[in-house]
């Protein structure tokens, strides 16, 4: 018996791929100006601003109104442009 995992849907793999492209753009964007700051394991190592799994996101910001409110701006801006 083949299992749901067991079989490839490439056309929905690479679609969703693409889309992920361009949420990662928009969260990079914030980044460079510096309106939304990701986690970092040590004061000088890299930031995490989120992690991308299959159908899975997780974002990471700093805990005030401003970084939520760069974050809500970051989805709307996504959900126009995903469709």
């Amino acid at each position: 018996m083949a299992k749901a995992f067991d079989r490839v849907e490439w056309p929905f793999l690479i679609a969703m791929m693409k889309e992920l492209e361009g949420l990662t753009s928009l969260i990079k964007t914030f980044e460079e100006r510096q309106a939304l700051h990701g986690f970092q394991l040590r004061g000088d190592g890299i930031s995490i601003s989120h992690l991308l799994f299959a159908d899975d996101s997780v974002l990471f910001c700093r805990a005030d109104e401003r970084e939520a409110k760069c974050v809500v701006n970051i989805l709307q801006c996504y959900e126009a442009g995903s469709g």
